[in-house]
């Protein structure tokens, strides 16, 4: 059986804040510096692929709303750049197997 439930904010459990660590924060830094300060919202991909990796291989709509605080962008642009690429996950799958008995 295949579940799933919508990237939301309820969704979030309060024990995972997005960007929840200190050293994701000095990353968010490395990579905003690779960019001009007027450009910005270039380092949204390698920002919302950090936040993905630390929820666990999905992509909650409460880090796509911190990437866009971060980086100055209204959330609407950060969506965007999420539907875009399929490589960021907005979905939790889980997989439930049943075993049958013959």
């Amino acid at each position: 059986m295949l579940m799933w439930k919508p990237s939301s904010p309820q969704s979030l459990p309060p024990s995972l804040p997005p960007l929840r660590n200190t050293e994701n924060y000095k990353r968010i830094e490395m990579i905003l510096a690779r960019y001009p300060a007027n450009y910005k919202a270039a380092g949204i991909i390698p920002m919302l692929d950090l936040a993905q990796r630390q929820n666990g291989g999905w992509l909650p709509v409460a880090a796509m709303d911190k990437v866009a605080s971060i980086v100055g962008v209204v959330p609407m642009r950060v969506y965007e750049v999420a539907t875009f690429y399929t490589m960021f996950n907005r979905y939790v799958f889980q997989f439930k197997c049943r075993t049958i008995m013959l």
